[in-house]
């Protein structure tokens, strides 16, 4: 080939590549080829300048670091006034950016997009020319009707050369499109017959830096590798463990990354449903699944530190907070003593002041619902259905007797809204049974007080067959007394106002009853008691005394 036709080669290279990286959607420079070198007319800014790295024949490697705003370039000479040899060479180019101060975002930005990459071939010559368009010899075939033998290394294509430097190379393939084919010619139609191909970079102007398998016969690429792709990005070690970006995965897959590594299941709708992309990935920050489809929310998050069993489903599908093996449908184990164990805000709050609610529904009779139980496995407290429509809110003493109730309206076993303290079947709408009262849990029985809407005062039991140590109170004077406690009008400092009433302290002083602080009204009520029953006495004495005088006044008018 003459040097006319290599400069012919060369202009036609030029205006192909350059025509195939402007159409390119993804590069980052337009690529310029000139006599003395290729420059880079860049599309985007880089805040932290450019790296571009070059590779060639016999371990050739050029790095170079451009200021932000400076023109990145390749020549043909190096630093050092040496032509590049003739070969083909690869080139990388990157865009260097400043990393974010403050939060990281969990949607990552990844870096591909600040990559390109090429290739560019020196003739024998010195010239920048196509690969494909290199003139070469072709060769006849050679039949050997034996087994051959090379004691040595081979290389086969169109680019081979007399006094090839194999280094470790046992078997070269050298070309502009290399391609190594297994073709089976099997007839028989029990016989497998496919026929594969190992491929080695696109054979157009333009085209990709990768390495593929192919299957022949079935028009497909189940495998593809582009060029510079990381170290590692896929390694089967020999225990069959798989690492992506790492050669010592440590268990069955693993995967490395300097930032959120993430996988991602996307339903593309090639069958006919409904495209839907989520990812899972884990950071520093957390562990989630992102629904990309919708907004990329965050539906489920662990956040580093959780403890053990924080979330455990056991195998009856029971769960488990805080607890390996939960016993209930939802079973919640505290972590630490005075701590919030369930949280309900209905307004979406997060300070734990909003309101709340709970729904409970058992679907079904005489079921707790709420049992609050003690350490020693006793109840204390139970809000549970009985026979009907209604609930019963319980309370028990040590013994499991119970002690209050509360029950609304409804079948046999329901009291009318009525509340019981000490009992659990109250007469009245308030019932307060004798804690002392023990064998029964019945209201009616022993020491009661009860009270219904509208009442002024507590209905007690008062019968002797309750009560023992009968002692007749005498208060001396008590009409005196009570005509010293005065009735005072008054405001209470932290509570209702415009009240009337005694004083405690002048009630205790006066009859040595009760305390100096509160009023015991049914006290009040014997004291009222004991001054009728003076006021009685003084009135017989005084009728006794006037009948005395009209008998007297009578004789003497005779």
């Amino acid at each position: 080939m003459n040097k006319q036709h290599v400069h012919l080669v060369a202009i036609l290279t030029l205006l192909l590549l350059s025509a195939t990286v402007a159409n390119a959607s993804a590069s980052i420079a337009d690529v310029i080829f000139g006599p003395s070198g290729i420059d880079f007319a860049l599309k985007r800014s880089a805040e932290a300048g450019i790296s571009l790295t070059a590779t060639g024949p016999d371990g050739f490697v050029l790095q170079t670091e451009f200021k932000s705003g400076e023109v990145p370039y390749i020549s043909l000479v190096t630093a050092s006034g040496d032509a590049l040899k003739p070969g083909v060479y690869n080139w990388e180019m990157t865009l260097n950016h400043k990393t974010p101060e403050g939060d990281r975002s969990i949607n990552s930005l990844k870096r591909e997009d600040s990559k390109q990459s090429g290739v560019f071939t020196i003739t024998q010559d010195g010239q920048l020319a196509d690969p494909d368009a290199i003139e070469g010899s072709f060769l006849k075939d050679q039949v050997i009707a034996d087994d051959l033998i090379v004691d040595g290394s081979a290389c086969i294509g169109f680019d081979c050369v007399n006094g090839e430097v194999f280094g470790f190379d046992t078997i070269r393939l050298k070309e502009n499109s290399v391609r190594l084919k297994f073709e089976d010619t099997s007839t028989n139609p029990a016989f497998p017959t496919n026929d594969w191909q190992l491929t080695a970079n696109d054979s157009g102007s333009g085209g990709q830096n990768k390495f593929s398998i192919n299957d022949i016969d079935g028009g497909r690429t189940p495998f593809t590798l582009e060029a510079r792709a990381p170290s590692h990005s896929l390694y089967v070690d020999d225990g069959g463990r798989v690492g992506l970006g790492t050669s010592t995965p440590v268990v069955e897959a693993h995967i490395v990354d300097g930032d959120t590594p993430t996988v991602r299941l996307e339903q593309n709708g090639s069958s006919g449903f409904t495209p839907q992309t989520f990812d899972v990935a884990g950071n520093d920050a957390n562990f989630f699944v992102r629904d990309l489809t919708n907004g990329s929310t965050l539906p489920f998050r662990i956040r580093p530190g959780a403890g053990t069993s924080a979330l455990d489903i056991a195998a009856d599908n029971d769960i488990g907070l805080g607890t390996s093996s939960p016993n209930a449908r939802l079973h919640i184990n505290s972590m630490s003593s005075n701590t919030t164990e369930l949280l309900i805000n209905n307004d979406g709050g997060t300070n734990g002041s909003a309101s709340g609610s709970l729904t409970i529904d058992v679907g079904a009779n005489n079921a707790d619902v709420i049992n609050l139980v003690s350490s020693d496995g006793q109840d204390l407290l139970k809000l549970f259905e009985t026979a009907g429509t209604g609930a019963v809110l319980s309370m028990f003493d040590s013994g499991e007797n119970e002690r209050f109730r509360i029950a609304t309206t409804g079948g046999s076993n329901h009291f009318s809204g009525n509340l019981g303290v000490g009992c659990n079947n109250a007469t009245a709408d308030l019932t307060i049974n004798s804690s002392t009262n023990a064998g029964t849990t019945a209201c009616g029985g022993g020491t009661e007080s009860t009270m219904n809407a509208g009442d002024t005062a507590f209905v007690v039991t008062s019968s002797r067959s309750y009560k023992e140590n009968l002692e007749p109170i005498v208060v001396d004077d008590v009409l005196t007394k009570i005509a010293g406690i005065e009735v005072y009008n008054y405001d209470f400092i932290d509570g209702p106002k415009d009240r009337v009433g005694l004083m405690a302290e002048d009630f205790h002083q006066v009859f040595g009853r009760g305390s100096d602080k509160r009023l015991s009204g049914q006290e009040i009520q014997m004291a009222l008691w004991l001054a009728v029953k003076e006021l009685t006495q003084r009135n017989e004495t005084l009728e006794s005394e006037l009948l005395e005088i009209k008998a007297l006044v009578a004789q003497s008018a005779e």
